[in-house]
């Protein structure tokens, strides 16, 4: 059985369009293994969609992080910095920062229970 994600765990934009890639071609696969469509039909509905939505000119759309105000900005540069100055290693830092994400959280749930 595969490890679920936790509610805290992300992705790059990167990994979330190679696992909808990998989806859909699993969907077409089953597709054509059940007797639904063929590849060569989908790879046509896929032309035909490229023409209807030819205002698009080929560029595909992935929408980017939100962006920073500058006082997260200058978080964010001091964080890095820090994590850099102790030497933690990118999965490390990561787990410290789902840790520290946490902590904020059940903070945020003490301040909401009543006294």
């Amino acid at each position: 059985m595969s490890d679920s994600l936790t509610p805290r765990e992300t992705f790059t934009t990167e990994e979330g369009v190679l696992a909808n890639m990998w989806a859909i071609e699993a969907l077409v696969e089953l597709l054509e293994r059940k007797g639904f469509c063929t590849k060569q039909e989908v790879h046509d509905l896929i032309a035909e969609l490229r023409v209807r939505h030819a205002e698009l000119n080929g560029k595909v759309i992935v929408p980017g992080p939100p962006a920073n105000t500058k006082e997260e900005q200058y978080l964010i540069d001091h964080v890095l910095k820090v994590i850099e100055a102790v030497g933690l290693q990118p999965a490390e830092s990561k787990e410290l920062l789902r840790r520290v994400s946490l902590i904020i959280d059940q903070q945020a749930r003490t301040k909401l229970k009543p006294n």
